[in-house]
């Protein structure tokens, strides 16, 4: 896949979306993902930062859009503890 291709579909998603993650399990494209051309996106690659100070930037900055890159996989969803009462 072109390195357009995948600016102009990430691109896309940044139309409805701030924030956007990546998970290139294998990181096939992580030698060409600093080359991508997103105007006005913060490329944050998680394996280099620790969460906390991730979400912290994103907190502070909630009008910047940020492509979130990882070579990891998905986490999986985890069960809440409680259950989660519908009556309030």
């Amino acid at each position: 896949m072109s390195t357009q291709r995948i600016s102009d579909s990430l691109s896309q998603l940044f139309v409805s979306q701030n924030v956007v993650f990546w998970h290139d399990l294998g990181g096939e494209f992580a030698s060409s993902i600093e080359g991508l051309a997103l105007d006005g996106v913060q490329l944050v690659r998680l394996d280099e930062q620790p969460a906390l100070r991730v979400k912290l930037k994103i907190e502070s900055s909630p009008g910047q859009r940020w492509l979130l890159y990882s070579t990891q996989p998905e986490p999986e969803p985890t069960k809440p503890r409680f259950p989660i009462s519908r009556n309030f």
